[in-house]
């Protein structure tokens, strides 16, 4: 993962593992942005999973502000949600079930990445 977000032109800036033990990886876009990316379905001794999460979260003004933009974004590639105190979090969701490859990887942190910033920025309509 860590090479995919940079090849992706990310800088990992965390790693570790989650309360259950999934495995995450913090990093920054190029721009600043900040989010997330952590195992889902995982098991064993180094955990291998199933899945990962790609996640930022926005803080808004208020709960208001933050419902009124869920409702206006508009893209496919991310969901998006109310995730409370006045966050706004865009999120991307990949199975590895049957395999990844690297390409396939960097291109939808790539997509992330575009997709989030955008929404950062005032923009997902």
């Amino acid at each position: 993962m860590k090479t995919a977000l940079t090849a992706a032109g990310a800088t990992v800036t965390k790693e570790g593992a989650l309360d259950g033990g999934a495995p995450y990886v913090g990093a920054s876009s190029a721009n600043g942005m900040k989010f997330l990316i952590y195992g889902t379905v995982c098991t064993g001794t180094p955990a291998r999973c199933k899945g990962a999460n790609m996640s930022a979260t926005f803080t808004l003004d208020s709960d208001a502000e933050v419902d009124a933009r869920e409702k206006k974004i508009d893209r496919s590639a991310v969901g998006v949600r109310n995730a409370g105190d006045n966050s706004l979090e865009v999120s991307r969701y990949l199975i590895f079930d049957e395999g990844l490859t690297r390409g396939n990887l960097r291109t939808n942190i790539e997509v992330f990445i575009e997709v989030a910033e955008d929404i950062w920025n005032g923009g997902g309509e």
